[in-house]
């Protein structure tokens, strides 16, 4: 899966890069931003210097994120093959509540978020490139309205696509992530936060 002993890129530095990802999710307190709670419970939680690669295989990752109902949940994430799979859900004791899916579509992999509670009309959809950072970002998170606000960013912070859906499930709090790799080739994650 993820070998740490080997480097990758990460993405671009601007405002919303900070690479502070690293496989496992276990190497050390921190890449929590925002919520003071967080980012004193999270000693084991996501800091590294570098992008984590998930390389070939179906993978699935959970991190236990200290419950919180801020507002803002993001990440930097890239494909390098057009048949790379990947599934991002955040989630409230394991009951998805709002997340992405990318697969292999036609003219190259296609990025869904949350297909299942939103309407056809309302879903986020893009098309992306392979080899290019992207950073998704769900914010004014309603957990009364169960309700969400999702934003598509590519590395030069130029906003691609945004929306506004439900969630896929009930929940009043955030309390983890999950990350699954389908499909060929390897993804890279890098800088969630919490604000």
């Amino acid at each position: 899966p993820a070998d740490p002993t080997t480097p990758t890129d990460t993405p671009p530095g601007n405002p919303r890069s900070d690479p502070e990802f690293h496989e496992g999710f276990e190497d050390g307190p921190g890449d929590w931003q925002g919520d003071t709670g967080a980012l004193e419970q999270a000693t084991d939680a996501a800091r590294g210097s570098r992008a984590v690669r998930i390389g070939s295989g179906n993978i699935h990752l959970e991190l236990t994120i200290p419950e919180t109902s801020r507002e803002t949940y993001s990440l930097w994430w890239k494909v390098s093959t057009q048949s790379a799979g990947l599934a991002v859900t955040f989630d409230a004791g394991g009951r998805a509540l709002f997340g992405m899916e990318l697969r292999e579509g036609v003219d190259g992999p296609e990025l869904v978020v949350n297909q299942e509670s939103a309407a056809a009309s309302d879903l986020l959809y893009a098309r992306v490139r392979t080899d290019t950072w992207y950073n998704l970002t769900f914010t004014d998170v309603d957990f009364g309205r169960a309700e969400f606000e999702a934003a598509l960013f590519d590395a030069g912070d130029l906003e691609l696509t945004r929306t506004r859906q439900s969630f896929a499930g009930d929940g009043d709090a955030v309390s983890g992530l999950s990350v699954e790799r389908t499909g060929d080739g390897p993804v890279f994650l890098d800088d969630v936060r919490v604000a």
